[in-house]
């Protein structure tokens, strides 16, 4: 099967940095399984690699050679905004951003 995209996705935050949280939800907990649907991704052609696949903390500067050093055709990152005053949370994403 030929690979149709080379897909780079950057579930934000990740170890020492939880990102925001809420009661027992850590918004790197929660960008990590929104990356997982790269699954999705795959049976559709698509190669995904994600910048982690953990809960484990990687340097911002880790992550981006990480993605400079390989060619992909779409970048994509998630960050969620928890409000509590809303009792709600919103997904941020820049949607995949065409590289080449």
């Amino acid at each position: 099967m030929k690979i149709k995209h080379k897909i780079f996705v950057y579930p934000g935050h990740g170890g020492k940095d939880p990102g925001a949280t809420f009661e027992t939800y850590k918004e790197a907990d929660i960008v990590l399984e929104i990356s997982f649907l790269r699954h999705f991704l795959e049976k559709f052609n698509h190669s995904v690699l994600l910048s982690r696949v953990d809960n484990n903390y990687i340097e911002l500067k880790s992550r981006s050679q990480k993605s400079n050093a390989l060619t992909f055709a779409y970048f994509t990152f998630q960050l969620i905004k928890l409000t509590i005053k809303a009792k709600g949370a919103s997904l941020l994403t820049n949607g995949f951003v065409r590289l080449n």
